[in-house]
């Protein structure tokens, strides 16, 4: 007699050890690592999915590893707290039995901090650069294989992730795993397909690694011409496979220069402070894709431009409106103006002195932070 599907269900929930399938929907809610950049946690919806393979691709200098050098900075200020939060909350506990107080110790010996690794395939990264952008360098793995095909430095990433201590790994780049065949072969003979093919087992292996972690995975890629496709002008190496892998596809390039009052620049001028580096979403399974098109504020000796970002974000939510040359600090329920101690209207001539007033008034900073962060917790 043919089992029912309600049996069918339970025997394969209970072989695999977790709900694989159940009766009704339930929203799935990522947990997401955000960005420094308010804009570009405006466009992904509170940053990137964890437990997810994200892309970062585009042409070069276009700010691919900056950006996931900032992910790197604010995941390990996140799994910082987690495991202080997680810590205090197990030594706390206070347990009923016997059976409950070795669980805890358990627990409390199996709980570790979730780590950051790179691997720097290319071996250029910029470890000063890295420091600039916020990273804790000193806690953060680099790996550089020289001489190592991609069969074994893929076959290296599963491993780490199968172990459950990563929450976070960059691979940069893809067009820098090399085949073990191309490796093998002499410099006169061509060889077709190149990296793809490693790479179609590798996509079709590691998403049961990143679910069980909750690690993201965050694979920087290159931006290549199209001159066979009428339809792109652009393609990225690594083949069909990893395009199906992705939750989220970001195409980076680099934007106008700017000054140290974030006014643009011509592009020949030698002494640049910054640039503008630009964001489009190409694709998107974890959150709306409504909010494709965004950018974020580049400062070559300060790092991500938080507050001119914040402020951006601010305009868009009317906390702070532009009349011509005037910014204005505004309640978007009533429209008014808001005044400052005095009862002068908090108005500034020029986004400068907007800026300025904002990096001497910690107290406004931190209260304009808090309402842009929960406008964007309600949409």
């Amino acid at each position: 007699m043919a089992k029912s599907l309600e049996q069918i269900i339970d025997e394969w929930n209970k072989d695999s050890g977790c709900i694989v399938a159940q009766k009704g929907i339930e929203e799935k809610i990522f947990r997401k690592i955000p960005f420094t950049s308010a804009t570009a946690n405006y466009m992904t919806y509170g940053g990137m999915p964890r437990g997810k393979a994200v892309e970062f691709f585009g042409p070069e200098g276009s700010g691919k590893t900056t950006s996931a050098l900032d992910m790197i900075a604010q995941a390990q200020r996140i799994f910082e707290q987690e495991y202080e939060e997680e810590l205090e909350r197990l030594q706390s506990m206070v347990p009923s039995g016997a059976k409950q107080e070795k669980e805890r110790k358990a627990k409390l010996d199996n709980l570790k901090l979730k780590k950051c690794v790179y691997f720097d395939l290319e071996n250029t990264l910029d470890l000063e650069w890295a420091r600039l952008i916020g990273v804790d360098v000193e806690n953060m793995y680099l790996v550089t294989p020289e001489a190592d095909s991609a069969e074994k430095v893929l076959q290296k990433l599963l491993d780490m992730l199968d172990t459950g201590e990563v929450g976070l790994l960059v691979l940069d780049s893809v067009p820098h795993l090399v085949p073990q065949v191309i490796f093998e072969e002499s410099m006169e003979k061509k060889s077709y397909g190149g990296v793809s093919g490693p790479m179609s087992v590798f996509c079709s292996r590691v998403p049961p690694y990143l679910t069980r972690s909750e690690a993201l995975l965050i694979i920087i890629n290159q931006e290549r011409e199209d001159l066979d496709n009428p339809y792109s002008n652009y393609s990225t190496p690594g083949g069909r496979a990893l395009k199906h892998l992705y939750t989220v596809r970001i195409r980076f390039r680099k934007g106008n220069l700017i000054d140290e009052n974030n006014r643009e620049v011509p592009s020949r001028t030698p002494n640049p402070a910054g640039n503008i580096v630009q964001m489009e979403i190409v694709k998107s399974k974890a959150f709306k894709p409504n909010r494709r098109l965004g950018s974020y504020t580049l400062k070559y000796y300060e790092g991500i431009d938080e507050l001119a970002d914040l402020v951006t974000i601010a305009m868009t939510y009317q906390y702070i409106v532009q009349s011509g040359s005037w910014f204005s600090f505004m309640d978007p329920e009533t429209g008014e103006i808001l005044p400052d101690e005095e009862g002068n209207d908090l108005k500034f001539q020029g986004m400068s002195k907007l800026l300025q007033f904002l990096r001497d008034d910690e107290y406004m900073y931190e209260e304009l932070k808090q309402q842009v962060l929960d406008k964007m917790q309600e949409i």
